[in-house]
């Protein structure tokens, strides 16, 4: 334990590593406070106000498209929000499986915007897409 300390002490005592340090601390903290705030809906709450700048993700929950069914975006997102290309999740999934699905968008001016989403089905299932008659619409208020 005594030895640690010793470490410790001689790294802090050596000439321009303590500045240096302090100097990483403060871009640390100065780069973590300017990110955007993140405002996720869903199904259960469709409806939020965010500020110019920050982002809104849209969880659609479990989908399965692999068997024919995933949630569509047939309204908007308006001249207020832009779509921002998000990582796919890291790691395999089963074929077949579900997966979960979300949209992520940026707040680019001031104003309202509304998404609709309708659950459909692949045209290989029916022949063309089609609703499944499950619609939501979420509203966003940019300010």
């Amino acid at each position: 334990m005594a030895a640690n300390r010793g470490t410790a002490t001689r790294l802090m005592t050596t000439p321009g590593v303590l500045p240096t340090l302090i100097l990483v601390a403060w871009i640390l903290l100065a780069v973590s406070g300017c990110s955007a705030p993140v405002t996720r809906l869903d199904k259960e709450h469709t409806s939020a106000t965010v500020p110019v700048g920050g982002k809104v993700v849209i969880d659609l929950g479990m989908t399965n498209s692999s068997v024919g069914y995933r949630w569509v975006r047939v309204d908007g997102p308006g001249p207020h929000l832009t779509e921002s290309p998000e990582e796919a999740p890291a790691g395999p999934r089963p074929v077949g499986g579900p997966s979960e699905q979300t949209d992520t968008y940026s707040a680019t001016s001031a104003g309202t915007a509304t998404l609709t989403y309708e659950y459909q089905v692949r045209p290989e299932i029916t022949g063309q897409y089609g609703p499944s008659g499950r619609r939501v619409t979420f509203t966003v208020t940019v300010q």
